[in-house]
């Protein structure tokens, strides 16, 4: 996430307009953002100035199944207008923090090597229940490269119990004891 760039202040605006269906916006933004960072044929379509807004507002429009409520069609229009559609992503992450801060929860993140069944999902979320006073929110996702295991985000915490990070901690510890066996 970049941390000098005008996201937030997208995001804080958003906010109160998008606050009593902020699931429904950041599914909205997430879908604009799968769009324009999934095709860079797409992205350079946005940034051309030879296409007019409102034939880039329709062609973006007809890409979103489903369409969007009017409050996400005018910040998208307004990114597209003033070629900052890169930073949709930090927009999304920022109005994440926001809505946890507002409503008191916590965004915890498990990526899995594997999908996980309902019951394991349900004792995963438990067992961060026990454990954290806030209420949390769980997001599952599968990274195939974590080989086994899993990799759970806390807020700003990581609890990596992923073959690959295990294998990252043994390079490492191999590494250092080279070094120090070269220094000797």
């Amino acid at each position: 996430m970049y941390t000098k760039t005008s996201a937030p202040y997208y995001a804080h605006a958003l906010y109160p307009l998008a606050q009593g269906y902020i699931s429904e916006a950041l599914q909205e933004l997430e879908c604009v953002r799968d769009l324009v960072c999934g095709f860079a044929k797409f992205r350079y379509f946005l940034n051309h100035p030879l296409f007019s807004l409102e034939e880039k507002r329709r062609v973006l429009l007809a890409g979103v199944r489903g369409g969007v409520h009017p409050e996400i069609e005018r910040l998208i229009l307004l990114l597209v207008e003033r070629r900052k559609v890169f930073l949709l992503a930090d927009i999304i992450a920022y109005l994440k923090i926001i809505h946890s801060a507002c409503t008191n929860t916590v965004n915890v993140q498990v990526e899995s090597a594997v999908e996980l069944t309902v019951e394991e999902k349900e004792q995963l979320t438990n067992t961060i229940a026990r454990n954290i006073t806030q209420r949390i929110t769980v997001e599952f996702k599968v990274r195939t490269e974590l080989i086994a295991g899993f990799v759970v985000h806390i807020g700003g915490k990581v609890i990596d119990a992923s073959v690959k990070g295990k294998f990252r901690r043994i390079s490492g510890q191999l590494m250092r004891a080279a070094q120090f066996n070269q220094a000797r």
